[in-house]
């Protein structure tokens, strides 16, 4: 028979009048005084357990952990009281303490659970005592373990032995405790009286027996419950050290842990099982976090707590396969097994991916970013780490974003490390944009904490992988032209980071240089030509030629959500003069190449209506996410730009498709060391003198200067432009303390190599 929808609803309004009507002498009996707390209704319809306890054992140190639940592993009971607190396991799965002898008021029952994404909150109990045991107990919850407050409907009154009395236990009473990173439910015991009135007082061997301990609640729609607050999320590793011999890892919990990683070779793990002996273990420290987690959370200014934890592994083996895990240290908090490769000692080819824009606003937004990181490491298959040029989020302020970004790609993060730059969407980009202020970018990844002075925490660092040299930038700071083409303004903090660049490319020998920046010095895309142009000219008269001078080899640029892929550029000009080789490389070839990857999120712009990009060998818009497999090897640097689209799936290899191939051939090698050189000191000056290489196949460019501890200034050093035919240099270091030593490195600097070191020093 067919109701219509209006009939449907009148009979259920009559039925539900009808089972209030049933029910009301119930709730009457049941209901909460005028003077009692309002507590949350329980929904045990959709409820599951958080924490139980089936008490089979004494626990250790009288510390029982929960049996079952979503948050067993961070639940706990014990007895707190009197000297004489033993656990004594009964026979019937309940736990037994005696010495609750002059407890009224200070000796009680403790639970210790996390509520965190759930809600309407409820507990169950059952208690009963032997004839000198304590009567009369009342149950309170706290977040804090000091200031406690009453459950409605908690007092107890105790019968010996006997677990059924109705003021014996507690059936899914609500609790007031929704989504706690840490609850604390205590039975306290009230009075002195024991269940037996024929006894005077509760006796020093009275026994109270505690059974069936179950907290239920309601996951809290659009959170992930039914992972426990100790367990790890959020994992990644970077490279906060030399990655022959070291790795870095930082990962979230929902609740303050210790921070302990273990290492294994991988081929220590067997079958999936992660051996409890023969590891190496890594202590870390963690930190409170707080954070608004969605977009509503700014206007009520409610911040939730997290806890970011970091760890370095250290003394690893070069070129070794490793397995790991990460956690509190113990059983059954572990994060899932993770891999990792050192570095080797000597220089191998290997691979890496490179891409920008993983940014969005909602879960479903960011699994294109995860399907593109998980095709990426199929098609190239043993990727060294993964570049993303900033940009990684939409709201760095917004800790949900964050949970999206890196849990959806979490498989991926434990198996390749990740190199995050960033952008300006991570931090508050101008003034009125939406995103607040935060430290996000930095608590999430295990970073140099701030290299240089005034940048955002975790965004300018570098380090060296094989034979190259990576160099994160923060493109926030700029500058600004006047119109004769001046500099009319322009960030300290710009400044110093390219001070800081090229003295670590002074220091180091690397033969291949990378930079990796979100704001592009080139690009063409709404950004750029709409809004940015300003800061595009002053990076293209400022920024550009510091990257040749250093030889830059290859520049990650992001921000325009596009495929552009420049021509060999130098002074801002097209190197028309190239030679190819027979797979097609560029060989020798003067300037850097610009690469921006498009996005590996379905977030697209398209090119600026009359933009000049003059720059650009490609610069188009497949309107299909993408990332870039680079290749680096001893003479070769070459890449490969691949779409990555779900809808070309089913064209075969995951809808993968080659979409465009760039490639250098570098035969340079280092030029001989100087010669001659020396260094004189009159009072707070010092003149370094030395002369060029007697004689060298390498080319010399010029010269580098720096002090081996960086003592003159922070992050100081010097370029100095080879003069044909001239044989002797000098060049003064003022404003130096005359009471310290100085020890000066000069380099010649060939093509794109530096020279062996030549050390000087001012000690007399």
């Amino acid at each position: 028979m067919r109701i219509n929808k209006k009939l449907k609803q009148s009979l259920h309004t009559v039925l539900s009048v009808l089972l209030v009507l049933i029910l009301f002498p119930f709730h009457v009996i049941g209901a909460a005084s005028e003077n009692e707390q309002p507590v949350e209704t329980a929904v045990t319809s959709s409820s599951e357990v958080i924490a139980q306890w089936n008490f089979t054992s004494a626990g250790t140190q009288g510390i029982i952990p929960a049996s079952s639940g979503v948050h067993q592993q961070s639940s706990t009971i014990r007895a707190v009281g009197g000297p004489y607190f033993e656990a004594l396991v009964s026979t019937d799965s309940s736990i037994k303490y005696q010495g609750w002898n002059n407890g009224a008021n200070t000796k009680y029952w403790l639970a210790t659970l996390s509520t965190k994404n759930y809600e309407n909150i409820t507990l169950s109990s059952q208690q009963t005592s032997t004839g000198t045991g304590p009567r009369d107990f009342k149950v309170q919850i706290s977040t804090d373990n000091q200031s406690w407050t009453d459950v409605p409907n908690g007092v107890l009154t105790l019968l010996t032995s006997n677990f059924n009395c109705t003021n014996c236990k507690l059936q899914d009473t609500p609790l007031n405790a929704s989504n706690l990173d840490v609850l604390y439910i205590r039975w306290l015991v009230t009075s002195t009286k024991p269940t037996n009135p024929s006894n005077a007082a509760v006796g020093p061997y009275g026994s109270s027996l505690f059974k069936d301990v179950i907290v239920k609640g309601s996951p809290i729609s659009g959170t992930n419950p039914g992972t426990p607050p100790v367990i790890p999320k959020l994992m990644n590793m970077t490279f906060n050290g030399d990655p022959k011999t070291s790795l870095a890892f930082a990962w979230y919990t929902d609740i303050m842990t210790d921070t302990v990683v273990q290492v294994v070779p991988a081929s220590a793990v067997q079958g999936g099982v992660f051996p409890e002996s023969g590891v190496t273990t890594y202590q870390g420290s963690s930190e409170k976090i707080e954070t608004f987690v969605i977009k509503g959370d700014r206007a009520t200014q409610k911040k939730t707590n997290y806890y970011s934890h970091k760890v370095i592994a250290n003394n690893l083996i070069p070129g070794t396969a490793y397995k790991f895990r990460v956690g509190n240290g113990a059983a059954n908090s572990w994060s899932q097994i993770g891999s990792f490769t050192t570095d080797t000692a000597g220089n191998q080819p290997y691979h890496f991916i490179a891409g920008s824009d993983s940014q969005a606003s909602s879960r479903s937004g960011f699994e294109p970013w995860a399907d593109t990181f998980k095709k990426a490491k199929i098609q190239i298959g043993d990727p060294k780490f993964l570049i993303n040029v900033g940009d990684l989020v939409d709201n760095g302020d917004l800790e949900e974003q964050w949970q999206w970004m890196l849990g959806l790609a979490q498989n991926e993060l434990s198996t390749v490390p990740f190199v995050p730059v960033l952008g300006g969407h991570e931090v508050q980009d101008y003034t009125g944009d939406e995103t607040t202020p935060n430290n996000n970018f930095y608590n999430h990844f295990n970073l140099p904490k701030q290299v240089v002075a005034g940048t955002e925490n975790g965004s300018v660092y570098s380090f060296e992988y094989g034979d190259a040299l990576y160099l994160i930038f923060n493109s926030q700071y700029e500058g600004g032209l006047a119109s004769n083409g001046t500099v009319q303004w322009v960030d300290q903090q710009y400044l110093d980071q390219v001070k800081w660049m090229k003295n670590v490319v002074a220091k180091s020998n690397k033969k291949w240089k990378f930079v990796a920046l979100h704001k592009a010095p080139y690009g063409a895309g709404d950004n750029s030509g709409k809004w940015e142009d300003k800061r595009i000219q002053f990076y293209k008269k400022h920024l550009i030629p510091a990257f040749d001078e250093m030889g830059i080899d290859m520049v990650f640029e992001a921000h325009d959500h596009m495929y552009m892929r420049s021509f060999q550029m130098y002074n801002d000009q097209v190197v028309s003069q190239i030679t190819l080789d027979s797979e097609g490389n560029a060989v020798n070839p003067k300037g850097t190449i610009y690469l921006m990857s498009n996005a590996f999120g379905n977030k697209f712009y398209t090119k600026y209506p009359g933009y000049n990009d003059y720059f650009a060998a490609k610069n188009l818009q497949p309107h299909k996410k993408m990332f870039t497999d680079v290749y680096v090897s001893d003479q070769v640097l070459r890449f490969t730009a691949y779409t990555a689209a779900i809808a070309d799936e089913g064209s075969g290899n995951h809808g993968v498709k080659a979409y465009d191939q760039y490639g250098i051939r570098r035969t340079d090698v280092k030029p001989e060391s100087v010669t001659n050189a020396s260094v004189v000191r009159n009072g707070n000056k010092a003149v370094i003198s030395w002369s060029p290489p007697a004689a060298s196949t390498e080319p010399v460019r010029g010269f580098r200067l720096y002090e081996k501890n960086d003592k003159v200034s922070t992050h100081w050093s010097e370029y100095i432009p080879a003069v044909a035919g001239q044989t002797q240099y000098s060049f003064t270091v003022n404003n130096m303390n005359s009471t310290m030593n100085y020890e000066f490195i000069i380099k010649a600097v060939g093509t794109r190599l530096n020279s062996d070191p030549v050390e000087v020093s001012t000690i007399n």
